[in-house]
């Protein structure tokens, strides 16, 4: 009975182990005054899972804004479909006692499928130059239901078109 249950727990320890882990793809920034797009490579060969997306902004003691305008652009691998947005982010302040780095993480879309398999390409910039952006960037995780009601939107649209599926 003891080596059934030991057996059964390490079935599922190895079982929940081999789930996907988060991707995250980063690029760097002009600190001083960020104006040019980040361009990231997120290949993809699950062309069924369902991710959520959330964008991350790592900052320094510069950046005192509480909106930020960001465009998107998503290209998918055919390099013939583009999808594009301007997205309004409110950012929450903390202020801390020294100059140190924050990473601001934004959900952005929940339950994604990215229907081709190959190398996508996002391309993130301000819609005006920025002071204190360090690094702008995305982390993919697996999608999770609940995910929808855990935390509120801190983003809106700034386009009146309707979003196409990536």
């Amino acid at each position: 009975m003891l080596i059934r249950r030991a057996i059964a727990c390490l079935t599922l320890l190895f079982t929940a182990a081999c789930g996907t882990p988060p991707a995250v793809r980063m690029a760097d920034t002009d600190p001083a005054s960020w104006k040019r797009p980040v361009e990231l490579l997120l290949p993809n060969d699950d062309t069924l899972a369902l991710r959520d997306l959330t964008l991350i902004l790592r900052s320094d003691a510069r950046f005192d804004d509480d909106t930020l305008t960001l465009r998107l652009e998503l290209v998918a691998p055919d390099t013939v479909r583009r999808y594009a947005e301007r997205v309004l982010f409110r950012l929450p302040h903390r202020r801390t006692a020294a100059a140190v780095r924050e990473e601001k993480l934004l959900p952005y879309r929940l339950a994604v499928r990215l229907a081709d398999s190959g190398l996508y390409r996002l391309r993130i910039a301000p819609a005006r130059p920025v002071r204190g952006i360090e690094a702008a960037g995305i982390r993919i995780t697996p999608h999770t239901p609940n995910t929808e009601t855990s935390a509120p939107p801190t983003w809106e649209k700034t386009n009146s078109a309707d979003s196409p599926k990536i």
